[in-house]
């Protein structure tokens, strides 16, 4: 039994949580679902003006996924609006978190959403305005969070998983993933099931031959290969991309490695302007996806090394010592330390300097951050030892490496 009467009466509360979290807001829609350009705050109306009219699809979610009760939903515009049905009465009430995004916005991303959705001129700058002003956030982070505060308040809210939705601009409606995929006719949706199963089963085992000679003939079978429009094929490798990613979730992988992948992936299909490029990504995706099994699984390792290796690497900036590893799972150090080196070949205390040289190339590559930055957020809190370190894995300084790598 909860404080609250309904889920109505729980708004404020979530309101108030959302913008103290993830500095999102919120609005509560109630029939007859008056005032819809909150859901984007009115963007839309100012990209498009009085032409353009709010979509039924967004009164008649209950019907259209009644099997359902969140939608993550993804415009072409490129930001998110997470959708809470509440099922109650004739006309439930729905929640709508957002507008947000959910990657740092420069010139290949603003441009990419200004192509695929013709805008130029002033309504190019009223979006890089909008963009500007819009809140950062991780998706499945603010999933999570509503899915189990409407748990607490509504049994078996939770027990159903979201679904991903795209919002297409062109058509002004909402669009299941799984609606551009699914083939009608019986024997194409055999073929589909089969050529599926194929290219996941191949990726699960990190088979990259077998699953791109899977994924061929899947993707024939969808119309994948023969769209001719980019947003289209745009939004289709978003599912494909969550498709891969949720794939790998019951393989003995740090579901983090499987999310920063995705994300990783999406940031590319959303900075790919080229028709022929974007063709091109489902193989790239899946290539990178089987790597991550190959080299992220450690199928040779015990489950104890797995879950070690694992802690080591999403907990780098922290105190790795040999002795507090041993001390968190239970072992004496001489015994872990004897495990750890039989089945990697590698000491901890190596395989440690290993990965934080890895991590530290990796932002030296990619991020603008100063050495002294990236050695604090590896663990090394002396920039000496840093260098020192880093100078006997690569031959090179900090310093020395990254002039290297920005001349070429």
């Amino acid at each position: 039994m909860t404080a609250f009467d309904s889920p109505r009466d729980a708004f404020p509360l979530l309101r108030q949580l959302l913008y103290d979290s993830f500095q999102v807001d919120s609005c509560l829609f109630t029939f007859p679902y008056q005032d819809l350009d909150r859901i984007d705050n009115s963007i839309r109306r100012t990209l498009w003006g009085d032409g353009f009219h709010n979509p039924s699809g967004f009164q008649e979610m209950w019907k259209n996924f009644s099997d359902r009760n969140i939608l993550v939903v993804k415009s072409t515009l490129r930001f998110y609006n997470i959708l809470c049905l509440l099922p109650f009465g004739e006309h439930p009430d729905f929640i709508s978190v957002g507008p947000f995004r959910d990657q740092e916005i420069n010139a290949a991303f603003l441009n990419s959403a200004a192509h695929e959705n013709h805008l130029t001129g002033e309504a190019f700058l009223a979006m890089r305005k909008y963009y500007s002003a819009m809140p950062l956030a991780d998706p499945e982070a603010v999933t999570a969070f509503l899915s189990h505060f409407f748990g607490f308040l509504i049994p078996g809210y939770d027990s159903q998983p979201p679904v991903q939705v795209s919002f297409s601009e062109t058509v002004q409606r909402l669009i299941s993933d799984q609606a551009l995929w699914l083939p009608q006719d019986a024997r194409r949706a055999e073929q589909y099931a089969k050529g599926y199963r194929e290219t996941i089963g191949a990726l699960q085992a990190g088979d990259s031959d077998e699953a791109q000679r899977a994924l061929h003939a899947w993707l024939s079978v969808t119309g994948f290969l023969e769209e001719p429009h980019s947003g289209q094929l745009r939004r289709r490798l978003w599912a494909l991309n969550e498709i891969f990613a949720s794939a790998l979730l019951v393989c003995p992988i740090h579901p983090v490695y499987v999310r920063e992948l995705a994300r990783e992936m999406q940031i590319q299909i959303d900075g790919t302007e080229n028709h022929e490029q974007l063709c091109a990504l489902p193989r790239k995706l899946l290539r990178r996806y089987c790597l991550l099994v190959k080299t992220e699984s450690h199928k040779e390792c015990s489950a104890l090394i797995r879950r070690i290796i694992d802690h080591i690497r999403i907990h780098l900036s922290e105190d790795l010592s040999l002795s507090v590893i041993a001390k968190k799972f239970d072992r004496h150090p001489s015994t872990l330390s004897g495990m750890f080196r039989k089945e990697t070949g590698m000491t901890v205390t190596a395989y440690i300097r290993q990965e934080r040289i890895r991590k530290a190339i990796g932002y030296l590559n990619t991020s603008s951050l100063e050495i002294r930055e990236i050695a604090s957020s590896l663990g090394f809190h002396d920039l000496g030892y840093f260098s020192r370190v880093f100078r006997s894995e690569t031959g090179l300084s900090p310093s020395e490496y990254r002039k290297l790598m920005s001349s070429k």
